[in-house]
């Protein structure tokens, strides 16, 4: 060992998934400065086309789960993406900050390829829901109908937060009561 260097490779075992609270409007940021310090993150996005004043309509890229940036880290070093600017907090009991499952992330990351997808803001009652088949296959949501079309929306428990997605009918199982 030289000088106070220690000897050991976090290994990709090691990290663990997070979901990282940020200040309003701070999603992107918070995401680009988490790259630069070379530390992974998932910030999900989705199209909205917006209204303004002047009759202009633009498409934006919006935080598909507003206030939420994912992190890819080993526990020990939560700290360095926390004191990125304008992250808040890691969601989690108390002061302890919850891992995500590595299968339900890289399932969501599987979905933002998916061309037609939306923020829910609020879980229907309806029956609850496994996909079956697609880049979605074993998540569960609840079903409901909008526009004729079968949505399933998806949460994810550890931020409480929910995400609608438009799946074919034969692509969906309800589950047993």
């Amino acid at each position: 060992m030289l000088g106070n260097e220690r000897i050991g490779i976090d290994s990709t075992a090691s990290l663990k998934w997070f979901a990282l609270y940020t200040r309003s409007h701070h999603e992107k940021s918070v995401a680009q400065r988490l790259n630069e310090k070379g530390i992974e993150s998932f910030l999900p996005l989705y199209q909205s086309e917006r209204n303004w004043s002047n009759n202009r309509k633009p498409r934006l890229a919006l935080p598909l789960f507003p206030n939420y940036v994912f992190v890819h880290v080993a526990p020990r070093k939560r700290f360095e993406a926390l004191s990125s600017k304008g992250a808040v907090t890691f969601v989690g009991p108390g002061d302890t900050a919850t891992p995500i499952e590595d299968a339900e992330i890289q399932r969501f990351q599987k979905f933002c390829g998916l061309a037609d997808f939306e923020p829910c803001s609020q879980i229907a009652i309806g029956d609850r829901a496994r996909i079956t088949s697609g880049p979605l296959t074993g998540l569960e949501g609840v079903v409901t109908y909008e526009r004729g079309k079968a949505r399933v929306m998806i949460s994810i428990q550890t931020i409480a937060r929910s995400v609608c997605v438009d799946v074919p009918a034969e692509c969906i199982e309800t589950i047993p009561a």
